[in-house]
């Protein structure tokens, strides 16, 4: 290939104990690597432009995608791919803030949740076949996106659904049999939640339109009552997505809109920025006629 390339990661999930990312790409189709890849390079799965791409965390070759189904990463780049069916796909969307995922429970691998409109599946065979867990009402259009289960307590899962354009945080404590509502500090459509790794009673969570003064929370009883952890260090930043860093006291990324990294952790008195070299762009007065905007993947240094 010749002249400027690049890749947009419309969807995108990594591994966690061997070096596996995959991710569905801005017009390029499906792409995945692994150790044992030359450094930086992904393989072409096929497939069109769509805002997934999902990794088990046991049978890390195993992958998932919404257009392709499931998809077994060979262990060279010049190796064959294998297939194996899916039955559910998850709700997915380009526009931020709108899809959910397939997650696998920390204690079985074979067993994987997902949003589908506006109820939770589960799937006890690896993610192949799934089933009805339990519905959010009866309208489809409701829809349930990001769910997480917590680390500490596997019994504790959160979801979020958009119910008249207002998100709500739903709360099971018994493995998604039965689920109430969790009280937030705001009533707005966009959110973000990450869950500590070792209380299953802390969570954090953003609003990307939230206003300066009200953009991050922390919750110490499992979303009875927030702490505003927002400062001026935010103000004028919209964040797009954040993250629990696991081993830390408390530490917080956040990811915002053409802007940079922050971290924060329990001892920190304010946001730190941790993304310096990203290559955030503002270009109001002048024409670029090669890029790709948003959605690139970035490794830190040790």
């Amino acid at each position: 290939m010749c002249g400027h390339y690049g890749s947009a990661f419309w969807g995108f999930d990594q591994g966690w104990n061997d070096d596996i990312m995959v991710g569905g790409r801005y017009h390029n189709g499906n792409a995945g690597c692994r150790d044992g890849y030359p450094a930086g390079e992904f393989i072409s799965l096929g497939g069109g432009e769509a805002p997934t791409g999902y990794v088990n965390y046991s049978n890390e070759r195993k992958t998932y995608f919404s257009d392709i189904d499931g998809i077994v990463l060979p262990d060279t780049m010049n190796g064959i791919a294998q297939s194996f069916p899916m039955n559910l796909d998850p709700n997915e969307s380009y526009v931020d803030n709108a899809s959910s995922r397939v997650m696998f429970d920390w204690d079985y691998w074979n067993v994987a949740y997902s949003g589908r409109d506006n109820k939770i599946y589960k799937s006890e065979n690896g993610g192949s076949a799934f089933g009805e867990m339990h519905a959010f009402g009866t309208n489809i259009n409701e829809k349930v996106y990001w769910i997480e289960q917590s680390r500490a307590n596997t019994d504790v899962m959160f979801a979020q659904q958009v119910v008249a354009n207002i998100s709500r945080l739903w709360k099971s404590t018994d493995r998604g049999a039965t689920w109430t509502l969790a009280t937030l500090p705001q009533n707005k459509r966009d959110l973000n939640f990450t869950l500590s790794y070792n209380d299953p009673n802390k969570l954090w969570i953003s609003f990307p339109k939230g206003a300066n003064g009200a953009k991050v929370y922390q919750s110490n009883d499992g979303g009875a009552s927030w702490t505003n952890i927002t400062t001026p260090t935010l103000d004028g930043l919209e964040i797009e997505t954040m993250v629990h860093q696991y081993g830390t006291d408390g530490g917080v990324y956040l990811g915002t809109y053409h802007g940079p990294v922050f971290y924060r952790n329990a001892t920190m008195p304010d946001w730190d920025e941790f993304g310096t070299g990203l290559p955030y762009i503002s270009y109001p007065l002048r024409m670029v006629p090669f890029t790709v905007i948003t959605n690139y993947v970035w490794r830190p240094g040790i």
